[in-house]
């Protein structure tokens, strides 16, 4: 049995930097919502929707 040490590590990378990022961002959201500002809360939550769904198609379609 050979594992592809490369693209397990790549693989890890990508979803810890995707996991990590994507919380980062929700929390700026939250943080950004206490200052009054509609604009910034949005997008940070807008694009956090947008890394969920894509990876709820990813998990559907493929």
């Amino acid at each position: 049995m050979h594992l592809d040490w490369t693209a397990l590590g790549q693989v890890f990378l990508v979803s810890f930097a995707l996991g990590a990022g994507t919380v980062a961002l929700f929390s700026a959201g939250l943080a950004a919502t206490s200052r009054g500002n509609r604009v910034v809360p949005a997008a940070c939550f807008l694009v956090c929707a947008a890394v969920a769904g894509y990876g709820i198609y990813l998990v559907a379609v493929h």
